[in-house]
């Protein structure tokens, strides 16, 4: 697979967003597989096609903004992998409609860290050593596009817990996500077609 990035640097949160309208991001990803449970099919079509997405920053997002640094430094720590920004929107050269925001990627290896932020009432979705499905979409979309061979994701449960998970690449995998996103990309956006909304935001379909 060919995993040549375009970089494209941007100044603020406005020229970011609407560098997002270009591409499918890993968040995308998850709500056009229908595991994302905030997001359908539909949202992302109609953010893709000029929804309003210049939206002012919530307490919310900043909070999660600011737990991410600390769940990235609390990685280092317990792994002892040293860790970098990436601060640029990365495109997938063969998939131009796939796009990247990773929160790090980790240095000297071929891996990235994807930081997760949950309460104790989401607690439950990562007992046994499993992640939420949204969170599998978005690591095996960040792959895709950054060619890397595994995924870390450090998970902070706020006030409670902080666990890691290592997610192995698997090709097969990443091209059903591949192929699912440039359907939605050709026959839906493109195309100025809605998608079908989703009878359940949970559904698994990998």
């Amino acid at each position: 697979m060919n995993n040549t990035l375009i970089t494209i640097k941007t100044e603020n949160r406005g020229e970011w967003l609407n560098l997002c309208r270009n591409g499918i991001s890993a968040s995308d990803a998850a709500a056009i597989c229908g595991l994302n449970p905030y997001k359908t099919i539909l949202d992302v079509y109609n953010e893709k096609l000029g929804a309003d997405l210049t939206k002012e920053e919530t307490e919310s997002m900043r909070q999660i903004r600011e737990f991410k640094e600390y769940a990235a430094e609390r990685f280092s720590e317990k792994t002892g992998k040293k860790v970098r920004r990436r601060n640029r929107t990365l495109f997938s050269a063969q998939y131009p409609f796939m796009l990247a925001n990773v929160d790090r990627m980790i240095v000297a290896e071929n891996a990235g860290l994807e930081c997760c932020i949950t309460d104790t009432l989401h607690l439950k979705k990562f007992k046994n050593g499993e992640f939420p499905p949204e969170c599998y979409a978005q690591c095996l979309h960040h792959m895709s596009v950054t060619g890397a061979d595994k995924w870390y994701v450090a998970v902070l449960v706020i006030n409670c817990d902080f666990r890691i998970f290592r997610l192995m690449r698997d090709d097969n995998e990443i091209e059903k996500l591949i192929e699912k996103e440039r359907s939605f990309w050709e026959n839906n956006v493109i195309k100025y077609i809605p998608p079908k909304p989703d009878k359940n935001c949970n559904q698994t379909l990998f």
